[in-house]
């Protein structure tokens, strides 16, 4: 997750749920953007919510299994504001030599799976997602 990603979650509703049911929706997917934020060591921010019809843009197919009076898609939002930085990412941990040799393999593997090139910055985004376990890997091969 980089600062600017946007989170995006929904949940189908059937337009036959009480107002209980919909705001415990709505915290649980609060305590998940949470939770992927603390694993991912970043901050967001608020996070609003938006009803959206079947035939809206960039709405799925309702799953046949989903039948109501009013069905619509619930939709969270929020936005990664900026890094917490309680440790230096693990990048930052490496020594001048083990980050060029990092990046390079990196690098290669990207280019490979995606058909594009990382920028030092982007490769060091990659490292730190991978972790300390895959890039220390990497580097003994």
């Amino acid at each position: 997750m980089r600062v600017g990603d946007v989170i995006e979650l929904s949940v189908w509703i059937t337009g036959d749920e009480p107002q209980e049911l919909i705001d415990f929706y709505k915290k649980d997917v609060i305590e998940a953007v949470n939770e992927n934020c603390n694993y991912h060591n970043v901050v967001h921010g608020e996070v609003t919510f938006h009803l959206k019809h079947p035939m809206d843009d960039r709405v799925p197919e309702v799953p046949d299994h989903i039948q109501g009076s009013e069905v619509r898609l619930l939709v969270a939002e929020t936005k990664i504001m900026y890094k917490k930085y309680g440790k230096l990412p693990f990048s930052k941990e490496l020594d001048k030599d083990d980050l060029k040799r990092l990046r390079k393999v990196t690098r290669k593997q990207w280019a490979k799976q995606y058909k594009s090139i990382l920028s030092d910055e982007q490769a060091d985004d990659v490292i730190d997602e991978l972790g300390e376990d895959v890039a220390l890997g990497l580097l003994r091969q």
